[in-house]
């Protein structure tokens, strides 16, 4: 990466990591801090609800590092949420109401 503040990186994964978990957040974390927009999306599914390792997830979030899972039709909405640092949870609780 030769500009981390311009580049983004979307980790599409369940987190449940078959190698060395604490590795991966490690260089998720220095990916984060080197500027670069990180997101992670445990899923993409009709009613978004994933399984994932939250262990983890809560690590990375503790980081600054979005996670979450949600619909196709969320996706956009979500990812521009993330990416501005808005609170994923209101702002998926806002798309909600107003798509219902």
């Amino acid at each position: 990466m030769t500009e981390p503040r311009k580049t983004i990186f979307l980790l599409v994964s369940d987190l449940y990591e078959g190698g060395n978990r604490t590795a991966m957040i490690r260089r998720l974390r220095d990916m984060h801090e080197s500027g670069v927009r990180t997101i992670c999306l445990l899923a993409l599914s009709d009613d978004g609800l994933p399984v994932y390792d939250e262990e983890v997830a809560r690590k990375l979030s503790a980081l600054g590092i979005p996670c979450f899972g949600c619909s196709p039709d969320r996706l956009p909405e979500l990812i521009e949420g993330a990416l501005k640092g808005h609170d994923l949870q209101q702002l998926a609780s806002r798309i909600g109401k107003v798509r219902q």
